[in-house]
């Protein structure tokens, strides 16, 4: 360990309380049975997606410290068992269970996640912590899960599994954009964004407390073309209550996307499995600096998130989705149609004193995220602010300075030199292999532009001729020996237009 690397680390250590250790990895975008496309597909059940979810890396699984199970919303209520497979048996069971429930699949879904969340065990190591949550589907033009105009895609997830006191319940049933499958029942529907945000308002932060306790993720900002559902989010309608976060990356794609005003050129080193895209101005670079950068608009300083969006009930899997045969315990097989996604799934990474529910849902309203495509690399990332008036200034990643008379920018981060990672393609103890990856480069990205990288694990740098007259954000990108990446939230530099939250 260099001289330089322990620098850093102390910095964070003294500035932040954080170390690389304090980084806890989950996902908030997995689907199961409960999904009426993953059921086709032959996803497991919610009981077996969690057994799943803890198990060890060295026996094949991704072993996360957090979880929120995202089914759609648009699951009929009472589906009617068609078979004998094992997910019919369970959803047999479920509307015995739920039988009086106005929407029995959501209460299983509580249910179980109440029996698999271990937040009080003694020993951190053990603790499980479970987001309850839905996938929020508004397809253009799509009858049953979307509206004329097409709003996207929303991962809805909640602070609170089991909430006591002055704690905002949660919902009896899940809200979807469209006309629910069973004729005349409206009592989910929310047909825009909007819709659902009033839906959720007890969720909404109150004048004393600066956190809610509900967030709405975009999901594939800008996934299209055409041969591809029309996946892409009204960008223009965001309620900075509930939405705080953008998915970056999962099984479709890298939603980075090229620098601002350069359409599809890429630099080599931003191309990375990049997502089918109609709209390139709806990509995370490009959107960020037109609505903060150019329009001032502080609802768009977003913090960054990946998952896998995985229909098969793996839960943080990072091998790539394919169809699966039929029962819980089936593994995924070859290829079929569209039921094999682009790329392989990701992770979100949370920096937290302690794993604790309350800490990691903080920081995640905060913005305190970083996203890796797969392997759970641990960053820390931060810029120091100096001012003309020699006032000194620290931001973790997802921070914001909206002071006057920036000077200079003092940014440091660091990751490990390499990270140990078992792949497993197929699911079978015999296929694991354990890996080393090592850390290859670090890349700047200053308001979109990739400005320069740095080979290695450590970034130590002062930036002294960012334009004072501008709004700036800034990112990093840590980058493997295989390619693969994590990406830090930006910090965000500059005056808005409108002050908020």
């Amino acid at each position: 360990m260099s001289e330089d690397y322990q620098k850093i680390e102390e910095y964070f250590l003294k500035t932040f309380g954080l170390t690389l250790r304090s980084v806890y990895w989950g996902e908030f975008h997995a689907h199961t049975c409960y999904s009426i496309d993953a059921k086709g597909m032959g996803a497991r059940c919610p009981e077996a997606a969690f057994k799943f979810a803890r198990k060890p890396e060295r026996e094949g699984g991704p072993q996360l410290d957090f979880l929120a199970l995202n089914d759609h919303a648009e699951m009929p209520s009472r589906p009617q068992p068609t078979s004998e497979t094992d997910q019919d048996e369970h959803l047999r069971w479920v509307y015995e269970t739920y039988e009086d429930a106005p929407d029995p699949l959501w209460q299983s879904t509580l249910g179980i996640s109440r029996a698999h969340n271990k937040e009080d065990v003694p020993r951190e190591a053990e603790r499980f912590i479970v987001f309850p949550g839905w996938e929020y589907t508004n397809v253009k033009d799509m009858r049953i899960a979307g509206s004329h105009v097409g709003y996207g895609h929303k991962t809805v997830i909640f602070q609170n599994l089991n909430p006591t006191g002055d704690d905002a319940p949660l919902p009896d049933v899940r809200y979807a954009a469209g006309t629910p499958l069973e004729p005349g029942d409206r009592s989910k529907n929310a047909p825009t964004p909007a819709a659902l945000w009033r839906r959720l308002e007890e969720h909404r932060p109150s004048r004393t407390e600066r956190i809610g306790s509900a967030l709405t993720i975009i999901h594939t900002p800008a996934k299209g073309g055409v041969k591809i559902n029309d996946h892409s989010s009204d960008v223009d309608i965001v309620d900075v209550d509930f939405v705080r976060n953008i998915e970056i990356y999962s099984q479709h794609g890298n939603s980075e996307g090229p620098p601002p005003g350069h359409n599809k050129n890429l630099n080599p080193k931003d191309r990375f499995n990049e997502i089918s895209t109609n709209d390139p101005s709806k990509t995370v670079r490009a959107l960020i600096h037109d609505k903060w950068c150019e329009n001032g608009d502080a609802r768009y300083r977003f913090s960054f998130i990946a998952c896998t969006d995985n229909h098969m009930g793996l839960p943080g899997y990072m091998g790539k989705q394919e169809t699966m045969g039929e029962g819980e315990e089936a593994s995924p097989v070859d290829a079929i149609s569209d039921h094999v996604m682009a790329y392989h799934g990701g992770k979100t990474g949370i920096p937290a004193k302690r794993k604790v529910r309350d800490a990691l849902w903080k920081n995640l309203w905060r913005r305190h995220t970083i996203a890796s495509s797969g392997y759970k690399i641990p960053v820390l990332f931060a810029g120091e602010i100096k001012t003309t008036e020699h006032q000194v200034k620290p931001l973790l990643m997802g921070d914001c300075y909206e002071g006057e008379g920036v000077s200079a920018v003092h940014l440091r981060a660091i990751a490990p030199s390499h990270v140990v990672h078992y792949k497993n393609e197929y699911e079978s103890c015999d296929s694991i292999q354990k890996i080393a990856v090592g850390i290859r480069r670090i890349d700047l990205m200053i308001d979109g532009e990739l400005v320069d990288s740095f080979p290695g694990n450590i970034l130590d740098k002062v930036i002294d001729d960012l334009d004072p007259g501008k709004r700036h954000f800034i990112y990093i990108r840590v980058v493997t020996d295989d390619e693969n990446r994590v990406w830090t939230s930006p910090i965000y530099i500059g005056k808005p237009e409108r002050s908020i939250r």
